[in-house]
C-alpha cells in the first residue's frame, strides 16, 4: 500500500504475544495499512500496575497519540467503561473498534454492553449478526478473515500425518475425547498448544506452543489439520484455525458447523465430521488418498485467499467508513427512558400492598442488603439488559472486597450458572446484583421478602434471567470458602495484585502479602491454596498472566 493511501495512527490494545490469535490475524496487518501502529497491553499493564493505573495509562496514550483508530479486544474486567467514554472527551475524532468472537456465548452477556460503548464492531460469527441488529445496533464488519501474508502455502515436506494445534478446553468441547481417540487407534498426531501437559496420558505426541512462524511451517507439513469446533459450552461455532489452515493450502478435517457452510460447500471445500468414529474414519481414508486432499484444499484455498483475506476486509471496511462517516461522528449511545427503584429491607417491611403504591410509576426495580456498592454503569447496564432481552431478572458480576484487600475476587455469573450444580450456583447468588421487572417483583414479594431474612436465591434460571458480564457491584461478604470453586468462576484478583507487587520487586515492601496472611488465619483458606497452584503449575501460572477472558 502506498504511503499516501494508508490510513493514519492506530492503537492496537492487545498483547505482541506472537502466539495469539489478535496478533497473527490483526496486528501485522494494520501495520501494513496504516502509518503508525502503537501497541498498549491491557492485560500486561493491568497485572504489573493495577487496573487505575492501566486505565489512566491508556487515557494518557490517547492523549499523547490522538489516534484515527482505537482497536480493542477487550475482557471484562480490565477497562472502566467510564474510560472508552472518556476518549470521545481527549480525542473526539477518535473512533473506537472492538473485536467480538464466540457471540453463540458472549453476546447476550457481554458483547452487547461493551457494544454501547464503542463506535464499530468486527465480528467472526455472521451466523448471529441479526443479535446486534436485533439490539439497535448497526451489523457488525464480518472478521471471518484470516492473515494471508502470514497463513500461505510454504514447499515443505509432508512429515506430520494429523496435526492439531490449540488449547484443550473444558469437558464439554470434547477436544481430549477426540484426539486419545484418535491416538488409541493407532494415528500418529502430532498435538500443539497450551494446556495439554495436564494430560500425562497425551505426553508422547504433545510437542509445546508454536510461535506464530514455527505455527505456518508445521501446518504446511501436515497432511490433515485438524480443526474441532466446539466451545467450553459444547456448542460448534466457527473457528480461526480452519482458515488459517486453509489458507496455507493444506486439507483441514472440521468438526462440523454450519457457520462453514456460507463460504464452503461440503465435500467439495472442505471435510467435515460428526462423532469420533466418523472422525477415525475419514483420518484413515484421507491418509491414504492424496490426490483428493490436495484437490479439496485446492479448493479451499482459492475461497479464502479470494473471500477470507483481512487486508480485502481492512479495505473495504476503512473505504465505508470514510463514505459514511467523513466527520468521524460517534455512534450514539442508546437512551432508555424508564424508572427504577432501590428496594430496601426497610421498603420491603412496609408491606406488598403499601410497595404497589409505591412502585406505581416504576418499571424496575434493584435491591440493596447489607453492605455493598454499585459500580459505574450498574443501573443503566441492567435496564439495557432487560429491555433488549424482555426476560424477567437481570443478573450481574460483582466484586467481594475487604477494607484491608480491596477487591479481591471477581465472581462470574453466567459462567457460574452454566459450570456448577444449581445448589452451589445458588449459594453464590447476592441479591445485590439482581435487578427485576417491577411486576415480577411485586408477584414474588414473599420470596424476597424471605431472602432478605436470610433464605438463598434458588428462583434464577438461564431462561428466566439475562446476564451482564461486567463488574456492577461490590459486596463485602464472601459467600466461598472452597477454592476447588473459586477457581471455576472467579477470578482471584488477590493473585493479580500480588504478581503485580512482584513485578515492580515491591512484594516484600508491602504490607499486602502481610494482609491477605492474616485473611488465612481468619479462615480464608481459599488464599494459600491459589497462591500454592499457581506457583507449582506452569499451565496455570502462564493462564494467570494471559488473563484470558472468562468462557
Amino acid at each position: 500500500m502506498g504511503e499516501k493511501n494508508r490510513i493514519g495512527t492506530i492503537i492496537y490494545v492487545e498483547t505482541e504475544d506472537k502466539y495469539s490469535y489478535p496478533y497473527q490475524t490483526w496486528y501485522q496487518p494494520l501495520q501494513k495499512i496504516s502509518k503508525k501502529v502503537v501497541t498498549f497491553d491491557p492485560r500486561w499493564n493491568f497485572f504489573h500496575y493495577g487496573k487505575d493505573k492501566m486505565n489512566e495509562m491508556f487515557l494518557n496514550l490517547v492523549k499523547i497519540e490522538k489516534p484515527d483508530h482505537i482497536f480493542l479486544f477487550i475482557g471484562s474486567d480490565e477497562f472502566y467503561i467510564s474510560t472508552l467514554i472518556k476518549i470521545r472527551n481527549i480525542s473526539p475524532k477518535t473512533l473506537l473498534f472492538a473485536f467480538f468472537s464466540d457471540d453463540d456465548i458472549y453476546y447476550s452477556s457481554h458483547t452487547r454492553y461493551i457494544h454501547l460503548f464503542i463506535d464499530y464492531a468486527t465480528a467472526f460469527q455472521r451466523k448471529y449478526f441479526y443479535l446486534y441488529k436485533k439490539d439497535g445496533f448497526p451489523t457488525p464488519f464480518s472478521a471471518d478473515v484470516t492473515n494471508t501474508d502470514l497463513f500461505k502455502p510454504i514447499n515443505l515436506v509432508k512429515k506430520y500425518d494429523v496435526t492439531f494445534i490449540g488449547y484443550p478446553l473444558l469437558e464439554k468441547a470434547k477436544r481430549y475425547d477426540y484426539i486419545k481417540y484418535l491416538k488409541d487407534n493407532g494415528i500418529k498426531i502430532n498435538l500443539m498448544g497450551r494446556g495439554w501437559t495436564k494430560y500425562p496420558d497425551l505426553k508422547e505426541i504433545y510437542n509445546g506452543a508454536p510461535n506464530s512462524e514455527d505455527m505456518v511451517k508445521i501446518i504446511n507439513q501436515s497432511k490433515i489439520n485438524l480443526c474441532l469446533s466446539r466451545s467450553n459450552q459444547g456448542k460448534t461455532s466457527t473457528k480461526t484455525k480452519m482458515y488459517e489452515a486453509v489458507a496455507c493450502n493444506t486439507f483441514v478435517l472440521t468438526e462440523y458447523c454450519d457457520g462453514y457452510l456460507d463460504k464452503f460447500k461440503e465435500g467439495r471445500d472442505i471435510i467435515s465430521f460428526k462423532t469420533k468414529e466418523e472422525l477415525l474414519e475419514k483420518v484413515n481414508y484421507y491418509l491414504k488418498n492424496e490426490k483428493e486432499r490436495k484437490k479439496i484444499a485446492k479448493n479451499a484455498y482459492k475461497i479464502v485467499t479470494q473471500k477470507c483475506n483481512i487486508y480485502k476486509m481492512l479495505k473495504e471496511m476503512f473505504n465505508e467508513i470514510n463514505t459514511k462517516n467523513p466527520n468521524r461522528e460517534h455512534k450514539n449511545i442508546i437512551k432508555i427512558s424508564k424508572k427504577i427503584k432501590c428496594i430496601t429491607k426497610k421498603d420491603l417491611d412496609l408491606g406488598n400492598n403499601r410497595l404497589k403504591e409505591i412502585l406505581k410509576n416504576y418499571d424496575y426495580v434493584y435491591f440493596k442488603k447489607g453492605k455493598s456498592q454499585n459500580l459505574e454503569f450498574r443501573e443503566y447496564l441492567q435496564l439495557f439488559s432487560l429491555e433488549k432481552s424482555k426476560k424477567e431478572i437481570s443478573c450481574g458480576n460483582y466484586n467481594v472486597f475487604s477494607k484491608s484487600l480491596g477487591d479481591y475476587l471477581y465472581f462470574i455469573s453466567h459462567l457460574a450458572i452454566k459450570t456448577l450444580d444449581k445448589k452451589i450456583f445458588d449459594s453464590l447468588i447476592d441479591i445485590n446484583q439482581i435487578m427485576v421487572k417491577k411486576n415480577y417483583f411485586l408477584k414474588n414479594y414473599d420470596i424476597f421478602k424471605k431472602v432478605f431474612e436470610g433464605k438463598e436465591i434458588n428462583f434464577i434460571n438461564e431462561d428466566n434471567t439475562v446476564f451482564v458480564s461486567l463488574p456492577i457491584v461490590r459486596i463485602w461478604k464472601c459467600p466461598v470458602k472452597k477454592y476447588e470453586i473459586i477457581k471455576k468462576v472467579y477470578k482471584p484478583k488477590f493473585l493479580y495484585h500480588l504478581f503485580s507487587l512482584k513485578s515492580q520487586n515491591k512484594l516484600f515492601r508491602s504490607i499486602y502479602p502481610y494482609l491477605l496472611l492474616l485473611n488465612i488465619f481468619k479462615g480464608q483458606k481459599f488464599i494459600v491454596d491459589a497462591i500454592k497452584e499457581n506457583i507449582t503449575d506452569n499451565d496455570k501460572k502462564k493462564k494467570l498472566e494471559s488473563f484470558k477472558r472468562a468462557s
